[in-house]
């Protein structure tokens, strides 16, 4: 899998670590995202990796628990370590895995989180790794 960093890592600045992973699937030229209203953007579905949990299951755990969809063919694409400021002043480096992945299932489950199929050219993502591992996606889908 390509690892590639964005940002750098001043050294006056004390950075809190989170590591992530994200799925990704799309379908007829859209990309599947979930729409987080608290903070009113898009967002690939995924997130934190919690204590003794492997990647592939925080991806299942995720797209089950955000949007009710189980998953499957999880193939590894990026990561992505991102040195940046959260909120504009909050040091943060996001170690962000992301998957190509495949959909088993829509669960009728009642979500707070609804997801959406999104023009992958029109997708705009507020987190820079986000929108990295988005225009890398996008590079790829060219080739495949």
């Amino acid at each position: 899998m390509k690892h590639i960093v964005l940002g750098e890592k001043q050294k006056d600045k004390k950075y809190d670590f989170r590591e992530t992973c994200f799925g990704l699937y799309s379908m007829d030229g859209k990309v599947l995202v979930t729409y987080d209203k608290k903070y009113n953007q898009y967002t690939f579905i995924g997130g934190g990796i919690d204590e003794g949990e492997s990647k592939s299951d925080t991806l299942k755990r995720e797209f089950l628990e955000e949007v009710g969809i189980t998953i499957k063919n999880i193939k590894q694409f990026i990561t992505i370590d991102c040195y940046w400021l959260a909120n504009g002043d909050y040091p943060m480096e996001s170690l962000a895995n992301f998957y190509l992945i495949d959909i088993e299932s829509y669960l009728d489950i009642d979500k707070e989180g609804n997801y959406e199929f999104i023009d992958i050219n029109e997708l705009d993502l507020p987190l820079p790794y986000q929108r990295k591992a988005l225009e890398l996606y996008k590079e790829y889908l060219k080739i495949i």
